[in-house]
């Protein structure tokens, strides 16, 4: 299993993943996915005092463009797909967890019209998986992912029978 440890000492006025630990853990023991398979795991949170979640914690897998044109590097992400892991209360009331360790599981299905990963020298395609607590990009989480096409159907034909006078 992939796992990626993060501590945060961040210090804000808004209550965000201050003092808490967090992982994500990547059910695949690497980073390559195929299209119409699912990227599944879970994001683990290690809260030390208590987390204030005022509209929802998500995973967004991410799909950019990187082009370059006579030397000049250009960045156009051209997908994405977010997948609520917390949200606040239903009233709109900031959620408070204290104190715990909690763990909140995700599935990204994958379709079958992205394109692959790839690296030319004209062009790249990335994608990646990043974190976002209150629309905010939690730093040092983000993770490369590398899609390739479907796996191919194969028919194998029938054995043939002769049959001899």
């Amino acid at each position: 299993m992939f796992f990626f440890l993060l501590k945060m000492g961040l210090n804000s006025t808004k209550s965000s993943l201050t003092n808490t630990e967090y992982s994500l853990i990547l059910s695949s023991s690497n980073n390559f996915y195929r299209g119409l398979s699912i990227i599944q795991g879970e994001l683990h949170l290690n809260i030390h005092k208590k987390l204030l979640i005022e509209k929802k914690i998500r995973i967004d897998l991410i799909g950019e463009l990187i082009e370059n044109k006579k030397s000049i590097k250009t960045n156009q992400i051209f997908f994405t797909y977010s997948f609520p892991l917390v949200t606040s209360h239903e009233n709109g009331i900031a959620r408070i967890i204290k104190q715990q360790q909690i763990t909140f599981p995700f599935r990204i299905p994958l379709g079958i019209h992205l394109p692959p990963s790839c690296e030319f020298k004209e062009f790249a395609i990335n994608y990646y998986l990043d974190i976002y607590h209150d629309g905010r990009l939690l730093p040092n989480i983000r993770k490369k992912i590398i899609l390739a096409p479907p796996t191919p159907h194969i028919t194998v034909p029938l054995p043939c029978q002769v049959t001899g006078n």
